[in-house]
């Protein structure tokens, strides 16, 4: 077999094992660069939200750790961003499910 071949063999299996361990192949290289703490998915569009819609966002959060973990809050971008079910604990090897919503402004029009 080719050098070539034998190396493409070897990044597809690699990738499959990272899919199957991690959730994702980006999961995967994380892991290797250190990172225990892994969130899926990293950002998320909502898009445009209107007065008196909301949007919700499910993030999965990983713990790789030995530890368990306790999430206290979180960092939004904007202060028309809530998280629901915080604090949150996660124990080694689980994962728990965040949301992160929009919400509901109304403006009133004088």
């Amino acid at each position: 077999m080719q050098p070539a071949i034998i190396a493409f063999v070897c990044l597809a299996v690699l990738g499959v094992i990272a899919h199957v361990r991690f959730g994702s192949l980006r999961n995967g290289l994380l892991y290797l660069r250190g990172h225990r703490l892994l969130v899926d998915p990293p950002a998320a569009q909502i898009g445009i939200v209107n007065n008196g819609e909301s949007r919700d966002v499910l993030f999965r959060i990983t713990n790789h750790t030995e530890k368990t973990i306790r999430i206290l809050g979180c960092e939004t971008g904007c202060s028309c961003m809530i998280s629901r079910g915080l604090p949150v604990t996660i124990s080694p090897g689980e994962t728990a499910e965040q949301v992160l919503g929009i919400v509901e402004w109304v403006s009133f029009n004088t």
